[in-house]
């Protein structure tokens, strides 16, 4: 029988028992048997990830500490339209290598605002990396942060950017070698020393957004 609980991929498994609550995989094959299904597992041969923590926002943010009532669940997607930066974070969820992904869709930007954008971010209390999504002046770049939340430490063009266009918005840390990447389309790579454990969190700045659905997966290994 089809559940009757929230069923994010819709392909007839609650997304508390789906082994990959974000995409449909009507077998929910797992080669490797660690619970993460094969079609959204990083390294399907090799055991050892996890679902940590997953949220299709069918309910509420009961799961997260939001610092603004502009983050509003509502129509299976957690929607933001900010004026400002604002930020809304996992509750006690801290992990040492992890992937962190969000699927969003960008409704309308500050054109000239050189601060608009959305991110993912690892973050503990004095450092952090982030990955974000920017838009201004006409430019669409992918950018990363290494320890500190300012001006962006990489940047890469990101030409598949439309308005109104969902993208998968992903970032990576396993060690010292760390990932930030819009999936399938641009990625950089990096690495720091500094990082070793920390939370996980969504930012935006000047933009209004939908995100459809948040995932993190503890990493057995390096991707």
């Amino acid at each position: 029988m089809p559940s009757t609980l929230h069923d994010e991929d819709g392909d007839g498994r609650a997304d508390d028992c789906d082994n990959c609550p974000h995409m449909a995989n009507a077998g929910f094959a797992d080669g490797d048997g660690d619970g993460v299904g094969d079609l959204c597992d990083p390294r399907p041969a090799s055991a050892g990830d996890r679902i940590a923590f997953f949220d299709g926002f069918g309910g509420d943010l009961s799961r997260f500490t939001a610092n603004s009532a502009a983050w509003v669940v509502s129509g299976d997607q957690l929607h933001a339209n900010s004026g400002s930066c604002i930020d809304v974070v996992i509750d006690g969820l801290v992990l040492a290598d992890a992937m962190l992904e969000r699927r969003v869709t960008v409704h309308n930007y500050d054109y000239g605002n050189t601060n608009s954008w959305n991110d993912v971010r690892l973050a503990n209390t004095n450092q952090g990396h982030g990955c974000s999504m920017r838009t201004s002046y006409g430019s669409k770049l992918l950018a990363y942060w290494i320890n500190s939340f300012g001006s962006p430490d990489g940047t890469a063009s990101f030409n598949g950017f439309a308005v109104d266009a969902p993208f998968v918005l992903r970032t990576s840390a396993f060690g010292s070698s760390f990932r930030c990447e819009v999936v399938g389309q641009v990625n950089q790579t990096f690495t720091s020393t500094s990082y070793a454990s920390g939370g996980f969190g969504l930012k935006q700045c000047y933009q209004d957004t939908s995100t459809d659905y948040v995932i993190v997966l503890e990493l057995g290994g390096a991707i």
